[in-house]
């Protein structure tokens, strides 16, 4: 862990930054030291300065989705993405609907998209946590399909905590659920792959699947570290994003959900360290 740092102000986003993660009960502990060993552990980080109270930046665009509502940040290269969501409470048994956080890039067929998160379903006990990384075809374990840990489970109301870290050949992934971690696994990057280049932040509907009733889920606590290893966080609120606003159609409507009935899910109420995917309907 980084030693405390100086201030209240600082100190305040450290213990934000670390918490989920001070009471991690890890099972299954060969496991754990076996992928610990394969690439360095990425730190619990301290928040950066101006971390807390940071002024929101405006928006730089937006657009309609028939899959994705939430923010990216465009700012990149970043080597980490963390944060936290609220589970929602939803109204299905079937895995519709998924919340994550991530890494991706905007360079063409190289782009690889890292995430971590979990599925919104409330079928048996509550949504399973997962890993994914997407390699445009490649044939690796884990690639271009969720790995999906159904031994634990979300339920509505839980804090689910990612960290999503690239060093440039390894991508590490860690979920924990209300503080105890449940995913730590790594995964070799493809030669050639690229990602960092902008961090994710998203509400997903699994394969055009129409998602379920939802309440609103909250993300707070979120940074990125434009740095491998390093202790110096970003605070979310303090960059631009561009937002994906999820629509029947795949068009962008102006907010609230009473404006137009095609709105399915939109980001809003954006703060320092996050925001709220505000549900509307379901169909």
């Amino acid at each position: 862990m980084p030693r405390r740092p100086a201030g209240a102000a600082a100190m305040k986003a450290w213990e934000a930054q670390v918490a989920p993660f001070a009471r991690s009960g890890i099972s299954g502990s060969e496991k754990f030291c076996e992928m610990a060993h394969a690439a360095p552990e990425p730190e619990a980080g301290t928040a950066g300065q101006g971390a807390t109270g940071a002024v929101p930046q405006a928006s730089v665009g937006h657009s309609g989705s028939t899959t994705f509502s939430g923010y990216e940040l465009q700012s990149g290269p970043y080597h980490r993405a963390t944060g936290h969501f609220t589970q929602p409470r939803t109204d299905t048994l079937d895995r519709s609907m998924s919340t994550w956080i991530g890494l991706n890039s905007n360079a063409g067929s190289a782009a690889r998209l890292i995430q971590a998160g979990a599925g919104n379903e409330i079928g048996g006990g509550g949504g399973s946590p997962f890993w994914e990384q997407y390699c445009s075809g490649g044939s690796a374990s884990g690639c271009n399909s969720a790995v999906i840990d159904e031994s634990a489970s979300a339920r509505p109301g839980d804090t689910v905590s990612i960290n999503v870290v690239y060093n440039g050949l390894t991508a590490w992934y860690q979920v924990a659920i209300n503080g105890t971690l449940v995913i730590n696994a790594t995964d070799s990057m493809q030669s050639g792959s690229e990602t960092g280049g902008v961090a994710d932040f998203m509400t997903e509907r699994t394969a055009g699947d129409l998602i379920p009733t939802s309440s609103n889920i909250t993300f707070s606590a979120l940074a990125t570290y434009a740095v491998y290893g390093s202790n110096t966080s970003v605070p979310f609120g303090s960059q631009n994003n561009f937002s994906s606003e999820m629509t029947t159609d795949g068009h962008f409507y102006n907010p609230p959900c009473s404006a137009n009935s095609r709105i399915l899910m939109f980001p809003a109420n954006v703060t320092s360290g996050g925001f709220v995917n505000n549900y509307c309907r379901s169909s």
